[in-house]
């Protein structure tokens, strides 16, 4: 005798997340996806010093992926970097998720996902995102002044020669002391 299927429960609303055929038929705007995917309170992950960023690095917060921890894992010197890049990118497509921003070994990563419709476009946002990581090599990241990548004790970081000052040990990336 076959197993007896359970009832449905009453009263319970299932919600449907929008597929690729939905936003590409344009049921859903940008920001309908991002009401449908995300409902944190985004402006408890800013960064203290966001300052006047702040409107704009909320905007890649909120393009931050499911699974992915919205935050801005770099300094107050590269934000100006990170809202241009953000400009551009939403002028190439506002159909973008961003899955990483911070610093790794002194470079900017900034990592995005677009939908299959759209990939298309994925080689001139990736050529803007290497634009950005070009200026991030030489503008120091605690003051946007222009700097240099040195070795310090928390590992590579790119620092004007204010900022390098405290550090006793400092090499550029090529090896040579100064």
């Amino acid at each position: 005798m076959p197993a007896a299927r359970k009832p449905a429960r009453k009263g319970r609303k299932v919600r449907r997340l929008p597929g690729v055929s939905d936003i590409a038929s344009g049921e859903y705007t940008s920001s309908r996806l991002k009401n449908v995917r995300d409902t944190r309170n985004l402006k408890e992950l800013l960064p203290e010093d966001a300052g006047e960023y702040a409107d704009d690095l909320l905007d890649i917060l909120s393009r931050m992926a499911v699974g992915y921890w919205p935050t801005i894992g770099c300094e107050k010197g590269w934000y100006p970097i990170l809202v241009q890049l953000n400009k551009e990118l939403k002028e190439i497509t506002d159909n973008y998720e961003v899955l990483t921003v911070k610093t790794v070994h002194g470079e900017l990563t900034f990592n995005i996902k677009v939908p299959d419709f759209e990939h298309n476009l994925l080689p001139s946002m990736t050529s803007s995102i290497t634009v950005a990581r070009g200026r991030c090599r030489c503008t120091c990241e605690k003051c946007g002044e222009k700097g240099d990548t040195i070795t310090t004790q928390m590992g590579p970081q790119v620092l004007c020669t204010e900022h390098a000052k405290g550090h006793n040990k400092r090499r550029n990336v090529n090896g040579s002391n100064q």
